[in-house]
């Protein structure tokens, strides 16, 4: 991420594909962790309060990591699939 903000305006297709595989695999990962540690803490703490917080997460994480999503980041790392980065949001 830091190497494609350095290069700016001259950051090629191939490295703007690469950093917005890495940028969606970061989403999905940081959903996933977010949803389970959600799920966690509303089963230790039991407080009707949090579950509030817990749907939010689910509303994101649902957003953030669509199975089409999780198809494109996985033939670009092992198909080496160029997908445009429009396809990443």
């Amino acid at each position: 991420m830091a190497r494609a903000l350095r290069a700016g305006r001259e950051l090629d297709p191939e490295r703007r594909a690469d950093t917005a595989a890495l940028v969606a695999a970061a989403e999905t990962v940081a959903f996933r962790a977010a949803l389970l540690v959600g799920e966690r803490v509303l089963e230790l703490a039991g407080a009707e309060g949090l579950d509030r917080f817990w749907r939010n997460i689910r509303v994101l994480a649902k957003r953030g990591s669509s199975g089409t999503t999780l198809r494109a980041i996985g033939d670009h790392f092992l198909n080496s699939v160029r997908t445009p980065s429009a396809q990443w949001t």
